[in-house]
Parts: structure tokens; sequence; C-alpha cells
């Protein structure tokens, strides 16, 4: 078997393979970016469960060793992986989401409503649930609109939608679950 060299040399920057930095980030900065460059390669599809596993288990003892192994319990590399996320931020609401064991959830799923097509972020078909993750370009003007009139075509076709905004998200993850879960539960009924 062939050894993988630790880095290798592009344009006279030392590169090293993503394992291998994100267990250096956790050990010189600690969980918050650590955390971050893990969402960011996992939404560019660089994280790879054995590679990451191997560079753990792999000779001395790394300082970021057990903040990383943390993260590999945390957030399922398999679901991120075969995921198509459009933003940082999904994966952080379907990791609560698949934590809480709610109905099937669907990613970015297409879907015609009114006779038009949509990707919606997140959908309980079963359940007509639409989840949608806001970030600061839904407060332009356009995308109110927009954003209002998608709404007003679920609606009236029976479909509840909860949108939440980025910023509340990263600040109370917990609290946004919550108002899913109790969504969930009254569809449920």
């Amino acid at each position: 078997m062939t050894e993988v060299p630790d880095f290798h040399v592009a344009n006279g920057i030392a590169c090293t393979p993503v394992p291998r930095t994100l267990v250096d980030i956790a050990g010189s900065d600690g969980s918050t970016w650590l955390e971050r460059a893990w969402k960011g390669a996992a939404y560019r599809k660089l994280l790879d469960r054995a590679a990451v596993r191997a560079e753990l288990e792999g000779p001395g003892r790394r300082k970021g060793a057990v903040l990383t192994r943390e993260l590999v319990e945390r957030y399922s590399l398999d679901t991120i992986a075969r995921t198509d996320y459009l933003s940082l931020d999904e994966i952080d609401i379907h990791q609560a989401l698949l934590s809480a064991d709610l109905a099937p959830l669907e990613v970015n799923p297409r879907v015609r409503v009114g006779g038009r097509p949509y990707r919606p972020d997140f959908l309980y078909r079963t359940l007509k649930i639409v989840i949608e993750v806001d970030d600061p370009s839904h407060d332009h003007p356009v995308a109110v609109v927009r954003d209002r009139e998608r709404d007003a075509t679920f609606t009236a076709a029976g479909y509840l939608v909860l949108r939440f905004k980025t910023s509340r998200l990263r600040h109370d993850l917990a609290g946004c679950v919550a108002e899913i879960i109790a969504a969930v539960a009254s569809r449920k009924v």
C-alpha cells in the first residue's frame, strides 16, 4: 500500500489533506473554527469518514484528535456526504432534526406546487410542511416579494411554510427545532 504524504506543495504553498487539516485546526484554534471548517468541507463534499478515522488513528497523539472525534460523533458524515445541501446553515438544522427523530425529511427536493416547480430547503412531504432557511439575501425587496408569492402558492396548496433566518438559527437552533417539532406534531393529528 502506498503511503499518502502528510502534505504536498502547490504553487509554493504546503497543503495538507482535509482530514489532517481538520485535526490541525482542532489542535490550534479549538472547536469554533473546527466546526466551521468541518461544515465547509462537508458542504463541498470533501469529507471522507474512512480518511478522517485513519487520520485520528494514525501514529502519535494529536492535539486536536479529541475535538475531531467529538465532531465525528455529532455529525453524520454519511448523511452529509449524500445530501444535496445548498448552504452551510442547512447542515446544522438538518443534523438537529435528524437527532430529534422526526418524520422523513427531504433536503432541497424538487416539487411541483400550483403548476410551478419549486425547490424548498426542507420538505416533510406527507405532512405538507416546508422549511426555508433564509440568509440575508432574502431581505432584499425583490426577494421578499418572491418569497411571499412562493409562500402563498404553498399555503394555497395546503402546506405550512416555516421560515428561519440564518441569524436566528445560529443563535437559537434549539428554539427553531422546537418550533419545527411543534409543527410536525400539529400536522400528525
